[in-house]
């Protein structure tokens, strides 16, 4: 049996699988009940009755869990490209002056050309990723490069900043702490968004 599923029947049992994913709150919830959830999609006939026209019902689990959720949980957890809010308390106006959308690093200059500063986005699962992807953003930086000729004042290298996103729940403020401050070790401002 295949596991090819026709366009119109699988937009449907997405449709219907983000529907209940977001009345349930998958994100917020623990793995067990999660793995409750994923039990109900499967004895669900608008999902897995369906799917079983489609696939062995033995893969039907594992296709809702690895497909549709994982799918749901991307669509859902975008990291903003706009940040400047969060920016602002601590900078001032910002101008932004580069953007890597496949990292999402940004690069902002003050409005008076005397600082810049790098900023990388990233889920609190995957805050370390997001900072080695801000290191190698900035490591790779040419200095006598066009980017550079936009700062008259200073060609320092730029302040650091991660910005992480609780997307698989709220963290507990110990945590937080005990990442802000190995974060500051290394001269890297660490905010929450």
């Amino acid at each position: 049996m295949s596991t090819r599923i026709p366009s119109n029947p699988r937009k449907e049992i997405f449709a219907h699988v983000y529907a209940k994913a977001d009345e349930h709150l998958y994100l917020e919830k623990s793995r067990p009940e999660n793995a409750q959830f994923m039990e109900n999609l499967r004895r669900d006939p608008k999902v897995g009755g369906r799917l079983e026209n489609y696939m062995d019902p033995t893969k039907v689990k594992t296709y809702i869990k690895d497909t549709i959720l994982n799918k749901y949980a991307k669509d859902r957890k975008v990291l903003p490209r706009s940040v400047e809010e969060l920016l602002y308390p601590i900078y001032g106006e910002l101008v932004e002056i580069d953007y890597r959308k496949q990292d999402h690093v940004s690069l902002h200059r003050m409005e008076n050309h005397s600082r810049r500063v790098a900023v990388s986005r990233a889920s609190d699962l995957k805050w370390e990723t997001g900072l080695r992807k801000l290191i190698q953003y900035v490591a790779a930086m040419p200095l006598a490069s066009s980017i550079s000729s936009l700062f008259p004042v200073s060609t320092d290298n730029p302040e650091l900043v991660l910005i992480i996103f609780e997307y698989g729940g709220p963290m507990n403020d110990s945590d937080k702490h005990l990442i802000e401050k190995g974060l500051a070790l290394i001269n890297v401002k660490c905010l929450w968004g």
